[in-house]
């Protein structure tokens, strides 16, 4: 569709060319120029005003975000002092550089990837289960990719389909079969950790949950 096909163009400008997934543990790989700044906040802003219409769409951006996520974090790392906090005269360096985004930019498209999620509360719970079926999409890709006695990836999915229940506890029952099945599923991943994950997860959203409606029922009697 002509949708798709506009996503499809606008992702690829999201990251650097030479972005390379076998490649990604490689700092020099993970930086971002100010024409890929400007076509994620592109991104997002589609995410933010468009999410409705979206629909199987969604997955381009959920694997479009999950490398920005691993960006962020490498690059974060990288540029993180010893006593953990980033400096003015550092700052300074970055933007100096001119072709790399700064450390500034990339805390803002880190809060940029969160607030997409929070807002998924303004969302039909059709639009919503669209996201979560992309996010459990991207999560099994990295779950396929990840042997029994390999390392744990980030696990972007998970996380981004936990914080996205949890956002919504308003219409959890709408959204909690997909939810609870694929957690049940990671929790029986053949890596015990990404298993530990999985449980933790589902304990999490369970927790939520039960709070949430213990909460709507004491402001009724109140």
């Amino acid at each position: 569709t002509p949708r798709d096909a506009f996503l499809t163009s606008l992702c690829k400008y999201t990251l650097p060319s030479s972005h390379d997934r076998e490649l990604e543990a490689t700092a020099e790989m993970h930086g971002l120029s100010p024409k890929n700044v400007q076509a994620l906040k592109c991104l997002f802003n589609i995410g933010h005003c468009l999410g409705g219409y979206l629909d199987t769409a969604w997955h381009l951006v959920m694997e479009t975000l999950e490398q920005l996520d691993r960006i962020i974090h490498t690059t974060s790392a990288t540029h993180t002092p010893s006593k953990g906090i980033t400096t003015g005269k550092q700052l300074k360096e970055d933007d100096k550089t001119g072709s790399n985004a700064s450390v500034m930019e990339l805390n803002v498209l880190s809060c940029a990837l969160s607030n997409l999620f929070e807002s998924s509360r303004f969302l039909s719970d059709d639009a919503v289960l669209y996201m979560m079926a992309a996010l459990c999409a991207v999560s099994d890709g990295s779950l396929s990719s990840t042997s029994s006695g390999g390392g744990v990836p980030r696990m972007f999915g998970l996380k981004k389909l936990l914080e996205t229940g949890l956002y919504n506890l308003a219409r959890i029952q709408k959204l909690w079969d997909p939810i609870v099945e694929h957690l049940v599923c990671v929790t029986n991943h053949a890596h015990s950790a990404v298993r530990a994950q999985g449980v933790e997860a589902l304990s999490q959203l369970i927790i939520g949950a039960l709070d949430y409606q213990q909460q709507q029922q004491q402001q009724q009697q109140q």
